[in-house]
């Protein structure tokens, strides 16, 4: 079981952490439907993960391979509530700061050549010049409910660059039922959302499988869609009494390593954000996400949004941030904002784990910190 010190470790601790398969008497329960996954734990017990098999993969492809079923699917159901962990953050070490990388030379050209049909929707799409669809200035409220919100890939220029391509919709597939959320590369073939996202604790079950689709925009794909391979979560996600007792906690990781038939991976078409951790909770920070809906006349999950507030903290690690994406979950936060390029900003510094029933409901986001001892404990796992 996993043990609140290790909260206290510096990260040359995590750094030493290797991982094992689990004891049966670990276990949780596997999917009800669909293939059982192969369980694995880390030594000292802070994650927990599960690697596919070409029987999981398939499962994936062949329930997903309609895009009416993907179009139809629905939020993942999530059981809003109070944040737990009051109190200030705990001492981590220094902050730390990853870098992203840009994608190949050729992306772009070998997109429109492999995904062809998809290319024609982008390169037939009214263009609006960048100055049309700038933001509104960040005003550094930083408390419930003070934003700026836009949509953002509804618009062509913010379709295909950085740092909205690299943000996608992760589709859930639960027996017959097909959920999403939001996920964003963080490391090469590596994403990032929330851990309701692939672990259902309020009912104690994995999910079935997970499919990632970068830049998905009404249902058009123009870099692809990619199933899974391994995903890591932090153990005390397990132990949460219900969904909204373990925010601090709702993170995940989820690496898409495959090639397509043109020996391409995911990060070599759009690359991947950098990371931060372990920064004080007052950062001006960008929310990008697929939300259920928004005060925005452009919204529901078609396109991708974003909202641009300063972060407050809620309680121990847990960050709230002025929004009216209803949900999004596992939208990333990205500090450093810098729209158009690659290697510069644009890191990611915690996840959208869901709203708090009450006056903040609608218009606030709150989601799990970034620190050294559960990002980057989980990426040594997952091989960020």
């Amino acid at each position: 079981m996993f043990t609140r010190k290790i909260a206290a470790l510096m990260i040359i601790f995590v750094l030493a952490m290797s991982f094992e398969s689990a004891p049966a008497a670990q276990a949780v329960r596997q999917p009800s439907h669909g293939t059982p996954h192969e369980e694995i734990r880390s030594s000292d017990g802070y994650a927990i993960g599960i690697k596919s098999t070409e029987a999981d993969r398939g499962l994936v492809r062949q329930a997903l391979s309609s895009q009416t079923v993907r179009m139809s699917a629905r939020q993942i159901p999530y059981q809003s509530g109070s944040a737990s962990g009051a109190g200030i953050d705990r001492p981590t070490g220094k902050p730390g700061f990853v870098p992203g990388g840009a994608p190949r030379a050729d992306a772009q050209a070998v997109a429109q050549a492999r995904y062809s049909e998809a290319w024609k929707t982008v390169n037939q799409f009214q263009s609006n010049s960048r100055a049309q669809q700038a933001a509104q200035s960040i005003v550094p409220y930083g408390t419930a409910g003070r934003f700026s919100s836009y949509a953002t890939n509804y618009f062509d220029t913010m379709w295909t660059d950085n740092p909205w391509q690299e943000v996608g919709k992760l589709y859930v597939l639960d027996g017959a039922n097909v959920y999403t959320c939001t996920a964003s590369l963080i490391a090469p073939n590596v994403v990032v959302t929330a851990a309701h996202c692939v672990f259902n604790t309020d009912y104690d079950y994995w999910y079935d499988g997970w499919m990632f689709v970068p830049a998905e925009r009404d249902g058009v794909a123009p870099y692809g869609e990619w199933t899974w391979d391994q995903v890591f979560f932090p153990t005390d996600w397990v132990n949460a009494r219900y969904s909204s007792a373990g925010m601090k906690n709702d993170m995940a990781v989820i690496s898409f390593p495959f090639t397509d038939g043109g020996g391409m991976t995911v990060s070599d078409y759009v690359g991947w954000l950098g990371r931060v951790y372990n920064l004080d909770a007052k950062q001006e920070l960008h929310a990008i996400g697929y939300p259920i809906q928004t005060t925005n006349p452009v919204s529901g999950e078609l396109y991708s949004f974003t909202c641009a507030a300063e972060a407050f903290q809620k309680g121990s690690d847990v960050l709230g941030l002025g929004c009216d994406m209803q949900s999004a979950d596992g939208s990333p936060w990205i500090y450093k904002f810098t729209p158009y390029f690659y290697s510069v900003g644009n890191y990611v510094n915690a996840v959208t784990s869901g709203g708090i029933y009450g006056k903040t409901w609608g218009n606030t986001l709150y989601g799990p910190k970034f620190r050294s001892y559960n990002i980057e404990a989980l990426c040594i796992l997952i091989g960020c």
